[in-house]
Order: structure tokens, then C-alpha cells, then sequence
């Protein structure tokens, strides 16, 4: 019975050290987050933006962060572009000011490709607007962005077209 209470208590302590040792080599995942929280809360307190998600590509470095908004208003295709430029280039400066995520991050300086923001565009009640206003504006790999609008089809009732 003494040699199991043994073996149970020695495993114990090897559990407990190897976790806590682990446990270290993910702290990058707490910066990544106070940044991303971060950009989140500004976007929120300056636009209205309404945060609906976020993440990012971090197995074993920061290689991506990205986050998703709502926002409830119609906005045209040249607004909606001013939108998303400034939200993403606003996403890169504050992963680069944070001294302690800087270490952890795959690229330095991050370029286009490590950060992405999409807008989706609603009405109050939560509907997409139906007269060909944007609808979803994204950011995307190589630089691109991509959006789409909704227009009515008087016999098929909502058809989406990608612009």
C-alpha cells in the first residue's frame, strides 16, 4: 500500500512540474490575446463595432490574429475599404507596440498577410440590405480585399452577388 501511495504521490510531482513547465511556453497566447482584446475594445469605443469573434493562426508562434465586427449601418464600397484598411493597419500597430508579444511573433514587422479583420454590414433587426450596398468586406491573403453586397430579385427573393 506504501509503495502505490508512492508511486500515485511521485507521478503527482512529475505531472505538476512537467505541466508547469509546459504551461510557460504558451504565454504568448496571453499577450496575443491582451492585444487582440485590445484592438477589439478601440474599435468598439471609436467606431461602434460590435466584436462577433476572433483567432488567429498560434500553434507554436504568433503567425496570425484576426477578428470579426458587425456593424449596423449601410456603408458604400469606398467607405467600407477605407474601413477595413484602417482597422487592419490599427490591428498591425498594436500587436507591434506590444514589447512582450514581439518576441513570439513569426514575422517582423507583420505584413498583410498576418492580420484579419472582416465587417459584416446589417441592418438593425439583424437582415442584410437588400438595395446592393455592401454587405461583408474582408481582408485577405496577398493584399486583397474581398466584399459583397445583396440585392432583391423580384422572383427569387434574396440573391447575393459578388463584387
Amino acid at each position: 500500500m506504501l509503495k502505490v501511495a508512492s508511486l500515485i504521490a511521485f507521478l503527482s510531482a512529475i505531472f505538476f512540474i512537467f505541466s508547469r513547465a509546459h504551461g510557460g511556453e504558451h504565454e504568448y497566447l496571453k499577450y496575443a490575446h491582451e492585444s487582440q482584446k485590445l484592438f477589439e475594445q478601440e474599435m468598439e469605443k471609436k467606431y461602434g463595432w460590435i466584436c462577433i469573434g476572433g483567432g488567429g493562426a498560434m500553434s507554436n508562434d504568433v503567425e496570425r490574429l484576426s477578428s470579426s465586427f458587425c456593424v449596423y449601418k449601410k456603408t458604400s464600397k469606398e467607405e467600407a475599404r477605407e474601413m477595413i484598411m484602417t482597422a487592419s493597419e490599427r490591428l498591425r500597430e498594436i500587436i507591434h507596440a506590444n514589447e512582450k508579444l514581439r518576441p513570439y511573433l513569426r514575422y517582423y514587422p507583420l505584413d498583410v498577410d498576418c492580420t484579419f479583420v472582416s465587417i459584416d454590414f446589417e441592418n438593425m433587426d439583424g437582415t442584410a440590405s437588400l438595395d446592393g450596398s455592401i454587405t461583408h468586406i474582408a481582408n485577405c491573403f496577398g493584399g486583397y480585399i474581398a466584399y459583397s453586397c445583396s440585392e432583391m430579385d423580384p422572383k427569387m427573393g434574396e440573391k447575393k452577388r459578388e463584387i
